[in-house]
């Protein structure tokens, strides 16, 4: 997802994971989340846990001995057992985040915890590539017996977080904000999984406008209706007006739009406009599948 900072595209992001994982049959997946901050308070955490690590230099793996001179945050990803015991000690990034960074991640969670999916921080989560910025995430499956009876670590089959500064890594001029997330496919297809088929992208019947970050907050409930409903979406995060957001469903020309502005999340309801004669209704959330079921499109 490109071109918005806003915490939304994260927590979209990982709802999309999500959704993808548990459709094709995986069960009993454990999200773990952790912010590496960005260019403004990761160089002191970076430079915290590289005098850390320094002190136990002569305690830790070849590999990490590397990685402390190469790319400090990939200490963390070590799986050595010698070294789980310094990893466990070692500052954590969420305590060198900055306000903007602490607000970003504070969203973040508050966005997966409207939408009901469980997270666990992770300090130790890192993502090691230079690009990543602020949040980090993996989706892990529960630790196995392999045949000689023991337990290997949980499967990661999925990971991602914010990419603000990918863009200039490929040549961009300036920062491009993104968030993405990239999937296993391999890992996915080794455990049980469901036989799906790729369904045709339709076109969007309605344009969604969220007001507000309530308002954004309480999209992610709407979007899950629309989405069970299987009627098509469309609709921007990064732009705020009602009239910038008017102006993109006039140009898809779809024949409705749903608005969410402040007092619609008070009343717990939802303003449906018919596009072609500006006629609206307020509809309550909870009838709001009930009401699009009767829509002829």
């Amino acid at each position: 997802m490109l071109g918005t900072e806003k915490s939304i595209a994260d927590a979209t992001i990982i709802r999309l994971a999500s959704l993808i994982l548990q459709e094709a049959g995986l069960k009993d997946l454990r999200l773990e989340i952790n912010s590496i901050g960005d260019k403004e308070c990761r160089p002191a955490y970076r430079k915290e846990l590289t005098n850390y690590y320094k002190k136990h230099v002569n305690e830790i793996c070849g590999d990490c001995k590397d990685r402390l001179k190469t790319n400090p945050l990939r200490l963390l990803d070590c799986k050595e057992a010698k070294c789980q015991p310094i990893k466990a000690l070692a500052p954590t990034s969420i305590s060198f985040l900055c306000s903007d960074c602490k607000h970003h991640f504070k969203e973040v969670l508050e966005y997966l915890e409207t939408m009901g999916i469980e997270y666990a921080i992770d300090n130790n989560l890192v993502r090691g590539l230079d690009y990543y910025t602020r949040t980090v995430f993996e989706f892990k499956l529960p630790a196995k017996a392999n045949e000689g009876g023991v337990e290997e670590l949980p499967l990661t089959v999925a990971g991602g977080g914010r990419y603000d500064y990918l863009g200039k890594n490929l040549g961009s001029k300036k920062d491009i904000p993104a968030a993405g997330v990239s999937l296993g496919t391999d890992r996915i297809l080794m455990e049980e999984h469901a036989d799906l088929a790729p369904r045709i992208l339709k076109k969007p019947k309605m344009y969604f406008i969220q007001l507000g970050f309530d308002a954004k907050l309480k999209s992610l409930l709407v979007t899950e209706i629309l989405r069970k409903c299987r009627i098509p979406v469309s609709h921007s995060l990064s732009k705020d007006s009602l009239g910038a957001q008017l102006g993109m469903a006039e140009k898809l020309g779809v024949p409705y739009s749903l608005i969410l502005g402040q007092r619609e999340v008070f009343d717990d309801t939802i303003i449906v406009r018919n596009m072609a004669n500006r006629s609206q209704e307020i509809i309550k959330i909870g009838k709001l599948a009930d009401y699009l079921k009767k829509i002829k499109f």
